[in-house]
């Protein structure tokens, strides 16, 4: 389930606002009732993908507790379908 990696690239820059969070209540796109759709099909198992910079936009500085918010609430979606989540971390 892509988003939270979007707007990073490999020279290390991440522009956060291109991130698109993957749940209706964040962007509208709905990657909880994906998952659930693709569970009640036959997947157990999901990635979800993230930038390290967008859950710390500052070089050697702290988690953004709004951001990881977000990210745990897409980690929390998945655990409720019953599914095995992949926590997939890239640093760029």
């Amino acid at each position: 389930i892509a988003g939270f990696d979007f707007g990073c690239v490999t020279d290390g820059t991440c522009t956060t606002s291109k991130a698109v969070p993957p749940l209706s209540q964040y962007s509208g796109v709905d990657g909880a009732g994906q998952m659930q759709h693709f569970y009640s099909k036959g997947m157990n198992t999901f990635r979800l993908p993230t930038g390290w910079q967008w859950l710390t936009p500052s070089l050697g500085g702290t988690l953004d507790s709004n951001n990881f918010a977000k990210y745990d609430a897409l980690v929390k979606a998945c655990l409720n379908t019953g599914a095995y989540c992949i926590i997939d971390i890239h640093n760029y």
